[in-house]
């Protein structure tokens, strides 16, 4: 946990340092729609899956901070400091079984991104890395007979990925009220720690994460 709350203290400070104009800070929160996550090819592989969307959301910090006029708009760095939860998937086999597996995350994001003033209101493309910390277990939910596939399994390592998407925000004074679209991807799979008959462990990639995110943002502008 230490290490986290470094990484986190890290991302924002770290990002105000190099902020020739700071923006503002505020607080964020919306829904996930699991679109794009997929199994790995080795999970129920002889069943023929069909990964179906699933419904999850999210809740953070963020910071706005203006580094350099760039032609008719300004570069910008937007560390965000987020919880996301029910990330996962719904699959779908052949002979109407079907599961779903679904985990909760810590994810901490630097952003880039490019305000581009029209009128009061500015519009910001942004796109930059993020980083997934498990938090507690994958919840597994199934029809299938076999009850121990429902059980929580423990989650190993994070996830390394990239958010990209488009915002919108309106001033009132000193608050500024917004909403943004985009895409997140992981480039490496959810692992998991499974345990084998004889007592033995051994890590599983299950799937690799994708979701659409739909959010509204509250912040302060100084």
């Amino acid at each position: 946990m230490k290490k986290v709350l470094v990484l986190v203290a890290a991302t924002i400070f770290g990002s105000l340092a190099f902020a020739e104009k700071v923006m503002e800070v505020g607080v964020k929160g919306g829904l996930l729609l699991n679109a794009g996550t997929k199994l790995d090819d080795d999970i129920y592989a002889d069943l023929n899956p069909s990964e179906k969307m699933t419904l999850g959301g999210d809740v953070g910090i963020f910071g706005h901070f203006g580094l350099v006029d760039l032609g008719p708009g300004t570069l910008s760095l937007q560390p965000e400091v987020f919880f996301s939860f029910a990330n996962g998937v719904r699959a779908e086999f052949e002979y109407d079984y079907w599961a779903t597996q679904k985990y909760n995350s810590l994810d901490i994001a630097l952003l880039v991104g490019y305000d581009i003033p029209v009128g009061k209101i500015s519009i910001r493309p942004f796109l930059g890395p993020k980083v997934g910390i498990p938090i507690g277990k994958m919840k597994f939910d199934n029809n299938f007979e076999d009850e121990d596939s429902k059980k929580d399994t423990k989650m190993k390592g994070a996830t390394i990925g990239m958010d990209f998407g488009c915002g919108i925000a309106i001033p009132f004074g000193k608050f500024v009220l917004g909403a943004d679209v985009r895409y997140g991807i992981d480039f490496n799979k959810v692992k998991l720690q499974s345990k084998n008959n004889d007592g033995s462990t051994e890590d599983v990639d299950f799937f690799r994460r994708g979701a659409l995110g739909i959010n509204i943002t509250a912040g302060y502008r100084f």
